[in-house]
């Protein structure tokens, strides 16, 4: 498990390992027997083949949000016992990292950095009675590569969030 890849929600603790497949640990306290595969009725993990490769997890007080290397996002909000589809910014690109900005606590503004054939395309996510993928944002990589898309906690510079890229 990497640790970059770690989120929580319904006291449950998420990760992901080096094959795609999306883990659980339910146990209370934490511990090493806890871990499982999660399965969401197949969509992630199929016996032992991967059917949808996670990419990474972000932990919100919102729920548990997973990208897709098939490039969809999904939420659960009851530890893992169902998910959601909530978005596809690109069909079949990596999304390599998600944020929310706490704008709404049941339904946050998120943000998703997706690998679209070479390029790193960062796209803002809104909330209106679903989840709408807003224009890509174009992100210079000066020859490296974005890893990862935070927003500084409830900070708004002339109404829009505080968004930091790395790499």
């Amino acid at each position: 498990i990497t640790a970059s890849t770690v989120g929580s929600g319904a006291g449950t603790i998420f990760g992901t390992l080096n094959d795609g497949k999306l883990i659980a640990n339910a146990s209370c306290p934490f511990n090493r027997a806890g871990w499982g595969t999660v399965t969401n009725g197949g969509v992630f993990h199929n016996g032992s083949a991967v059917v949808e490769r996670i990419s990474t997890v972000l932990g919100h007080v919102s729920g548990t949000y997973v990208g897709s290397d098939a490039g969809n996002i999904y939420r659960t909000t009851d530890g893992g016992t169902t998910w959601t589809l909530l978005a596809t910014p690109v069909a079949m690109a990596q999304v390599v990292s998600i944020t929310a900005y706490s704008d709404d606590p049941t339904n946050p503004m998120l943000w998703a950095t997706v690998h679209n054939a070479g390029t790193i395309e960062l796209y803002p996510l809104t909330y209106s009675a679903g989840y709408t993928v807003g224009a890509m944002i174009t992100v210079p990589s000066l020859d490296g590569i974005i890893e990862r898309v935070f927003v500084y906690p409830d900070t708004a510079i002339a109404d829009a969030p505080l968004i930091f890229v790395t790499g």
